[in-house]
């Protein structure tokens, strides 16, 4: 059991992503599945903060710029990036075997990104603009 917040503020030391919770929990996980690909082929596990950057560098930054610009308002990145682990992991479920970053991405950007409305800043109309009322005083000042 961790404190509310805790893997979004991890996410954010790590790699200055600045995302929702659920969203930080799935990019840590595939942080951990990087770092043991790391460890795999060093032969040594590389400290937490160095394989967060090289996760950012290799792995998130490549996925997000090849989405191609027609498309690039549907999501933000962070959302994009979870939603695209996230269809690796059903396709990954339907082939009986992992799919890898390159083809989920090709699939996504096939079958689910065009689909998708660009996204909109939704104002709340309590926290909108409110228009500015003068009231009159009985002295015959405003205030």
């Amino acid at each position: 059991m961790v404190e509310e917040g805790h893997h979004s503020r991890e996410l954010r030391r790590l790699t200055g992503l600045d995302v929702q919770e659920n969203q930080a929990r799935r990019l840590l996980n595939d942080i951990t599945a990087f770092t043991a690909h790391l460890e795999r082929g060093a032969g040594t596990q590389p400290p937490l903060a160095v394989a967060a950057a090289r996760w950012l560098a290799d792995v998130y930054e490549p996925l997000v710029a090849g989405v191609p610009d027609e498309l690039r308002g549907r999501l933000e990145p962070p959302e994009l990036f979870h939603e695209l682990l996230e269809h690796r992991y059903f396709l990954s479920e339907a082939a009986g075997h992992e799919v890898d970053n390159d083809t989920a991405l090709a699939s996504y950007l096939e079958s689910v990104l065009p689909y998708r409305p660009d996204e909109r800043l939704v104002v709340d109309p309590l926290t909108a603009e409110l228009p500015v009322v003068v009231v009159e005083r009985p002295d015959g000042g405003d205030r």
